[in-house]
């Protein structure tokens, strides 16, 4: 995992699909986006504030990498949800359809990715709240008076 614009990140590769997803977990979606370079499609509203009217968001940038974004106390239904859509996002680039009459391929895809943004999140978010450590030499009484 690595600290990039405030966010941590976790990037898992789909050796199948030759396609890397972003696990990005930031309390600060809109500054991570600009300082990234992403674009994203806004509607009418192109200052769309992410940070007050969205739980989560995915991404596309090029063909090979893909962006989930969510903050550190997403919750479980919003995490898959977005792991949903960088799963199709993925599948659409390669022209693969998912086939839902036999669906087992796409499921293992959502069931793996949703277990890594899972994993990253709970890494990411003890990271963010845990606290912090005092230097030698100072208690934690001193640091925090």
């Amino acid at each position: 995992m690595k600290k990039v614009h405030g966010a941590y990140i976790e990037k898992v590769y789909l050796e199948i699909f030759d396609a890397y997803i972003h696990i990005v977990v930031t309390e600060h979606p809109n500054e991570y986006i600009d300082k990234s370079k992403l674009r994203v499609w806004t509607g009418d509203n192109p200052d769309h504030n992410y940070e007050k009217y969205c739980d989560g968001l995915c991404i596309s940038k090029g063909n090979s990498d893909f962006y989930i974004i969510v903050p550190p106390d997403v919750t479980l239904n919003v995490a898959v949800h977005e792991t949903c859509h960088a799963t199709n996002k993925v599948f659409a680039s390669r022209g693969q359809i998912a086939y839902f009459v036999n669906d087992e391929i796409y499921c293992y895809y959502i069931g793996w990715l949703s277990q890594k943004v899972a994993d990253h999140i709970n890494e990411a978010y003890n990271l963010i709240t845990k606290p912090s450590i005092p230097r030698e030499g100072k208690s934690a009484e001193a640091i925090n008076s």
